[in-house]
């Protein structure tokens, strides 16, 4: 992910009740990807990010872009 959109987001260390979206480069079975999965999250591919990126414009996830 080289680009960063203008909307509030972060990367973080420790999870966070108010997380909505876990972007991931790979599917990994990581503490944080299965507590976005527990917790109803949007698991969503980096290249989305990038494409989002790129249209200059929040894109709706498509089955390509999430996990």
């Amino acid at each position: 992910m080289q680009h960063a959109l203008s909307i509030q987001s972060a990367m973080l260390c420790r999870w966070k009740s108010n997380i909505t979206h876990v972007v991931l480069p790979n599917l990994v079975r990581s503490v944080k990807s299965l507590a976005g999965m527990a917790g109803g999250c949007w698991i969503l591919h980096a290249d989305f990010v990038d494409a989002c990126a790129s249209a200059e414009a929040f894109m709706e996830p498509v089955s390509t872009a999430t996990w």
